[in-house]
Protein backbone atom coordinates (compact mmCIF):
# COMPACT_ATOMS: atom_id res chain seq x y z
CA UNK A 1 0.00 0.00 0.00
CA UNK A 2 1.12 3.28 -0.82
CA UNK A 3 1.92 6.11 1.95
CA UNK A 4 2.61 9.49 2.67
CA UNK A 5 5.46 10.37 5.14
CA UNK A 6 3.70 12.83 7.97
CA UNK A 7 6.52 13.51 10.55
CA UNK A 8 9.04 11.89 12.14
CA UNK A 9 8.94 11.51 16.04
CA UNK A 10 12.03 10.54 16.92
CA UNK A 11 15.36 9.93 14.72
CA UNK A 12 19.13 8.57 16.06
CA UNK A 13 21.99 7.86 13.87
CA UNK A 14 24.54 5.85 14.73
CA UNK A 15 27.20 5.79 12.52
CA UNK A 16 28.28 6.75 8.77
CA UNK A 17 26.50 5.75 5.62
CA UNK A 18 29.04 6.23 2.52
CA UNK A 19 28.66 6.87 -0.80
CA UNK A 20 28.14 3.06 -2.41
CA UNK A 21 27.02 1.31 0.99
CA UNK A 22 24.12 -1.35 0.00
CA UNK A 23 21.79 -0.89 3.40
CA UNK A 24 18.84 -2.54 4.41
CA UNK A 25 15.59 -0.97 5.54
CA UNK A 26 13.60 -3.07 7.93
CA UNK A 27 9.92 -0.96 9.20
CA UNK A 28 7.12 -2.26 10.97
CA UNK A 29 4.02 -0.61 12.15
CA UNK A 30 3.81 -0.40 15.84
CA UNK A 31 0.09 1.63 15.76
CA UNK A 32 -2.84 1.77 13.47
CA UNK A 33 -5.80 3.76 12.37
CA UNK A 34 -7.87 3.44 8.96
CA UNK A 35 -5.42 5.95 7.81
CA UNK A 36 -2.32 6.79 9.73
CA UNK A 37 0.18 4.47 11.13
CA UNK A 38 2.87 5.34 13.54
CA UNK A 39 6.04 2.86 12.47
CA UNK A 40 9.03 2.36 13.57
CA UNK A 41 12.15 1.22 10.91
CA UNK A 42 15.77 0.84 10.97
CA UNK A 43 18.92 1.45 8.63
CA UNK A 44 20.99 -1.73 8.77
CA UNK A 45 24.20 -1.78 6.92
CA UNK A 46 25.66 -5.08 7.64
CA UNK A 47 24.22 -6.53 11.12
CA UNK A 48 24.99 -2.63 12.45
CA UNK A 49 21.71 -0.78 12.91
CA UNK A 50 22.78 2.78 11.51
CA UNK A 51 19.89 4.63 11.99
CA UNK A 52 16.45 4.31 13.94
CA UNK A 53 13.14 6.03 13.08
CA UNK A 54 9.65 6.22 15.05
CA UNK A 55 7.67 8.38 12.20
CA UNK A 56 3.59 8.62 11.54
CA UNK A 57 2.45 7.91 8.10
CA UNK A 58 -0.83 8.28 6.11
CA UNK A 59 -2.11 5.37 4.19
CA UNK A 60 -2.76 6.75 0.37
CA UNK A 61 -6.02 5.08 -1.08
CA UNK A 62 -4.95 2.86 -4.30
CA UNK A 63 -4.37 4.62 -7.81
CA UNK A 64 -2.75 7.69 -5.62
Amino acid sequence: RALRLLKVEHAMFQGAVRPGDTLTLVAKSVENSDYVSVCAGQALLGDRVQALAIYEVFMLDEGE
